[in-house]
């Protein structure tokens, strides 16, 4: 019976892990030299979109995407 406490007492691995975030800025995306981004206001909006794709967002494609 000790034993089965002390594993109740205990995180297991899984749970004990640390979750990090990560803050997006342009410059980390793959459209930071885009022509068509918003510096200014944030990386959720450019001018083709009034909030990026999330697709963007975790590094995929822009089919926007047009370099300076």
């Amino acid at each position: 019976m000790e034993e089965r406490e002390q594993a109740i007492e205990k995180p297991q691995g899984s749970l004990s892990g640390e979750v990090v975030f990560e803050f997006l800025t342009n410059d980390s995306l793959k459209c930071a030299d885009c022509r068509f981004r918003i510096p200014d206001s944030g990386v959720l909006r450019c001018h083709k979109y009034d909030k990026k794709p999330s697709a963007v967002l975790v590094g995929g494609d822009c089919t926007k995407y047009k370099p300076e």
